[in-house]
């Protein structure tokens, strides 16, 4: 019965780079793409909070679509990083 909001059923898995709680540490392409086919392989969609993602572009070397090239979206805020007083968008 998928009425009783206390038992959902997992479909989407997120992830963030850089990752606040690991410290700012940008996460590599290589562990976003092995996230993101373990997710499809689950049936999950794999979605990137991507708040600071340029930060992780930059000090990693590689390009946003070389970082998140297997997931399905990525958030991106304008203000955080970039120095926009505002604005996110999803892509």
């Amino acid at each position: 019965d998928d009425s009783d909001d206390h038992w959902p059923e997992t479909k989407l898995l997120c992830l963030e780079n850089t990752h606040n709680m690991c410290g700012g540490v940008s996460m590599s392409p290589e562990y976003m793409s092995n996230m993101a086919k373990l997710a499809h392989s689950l049936g999950f969609k794999c979605h990137v909070d991507g708040a600071r993602i340029f930060n992780s572009v930059v000090a990693q070397g590689v390009t946003p679509k070389e970082l998140c090239k297997d997931v399905d979206s990525i958030s991106v805020c304008f203000s955080k990083g970039l120095g926009s007083p505002l604005g996110s968008i999803l892509v």
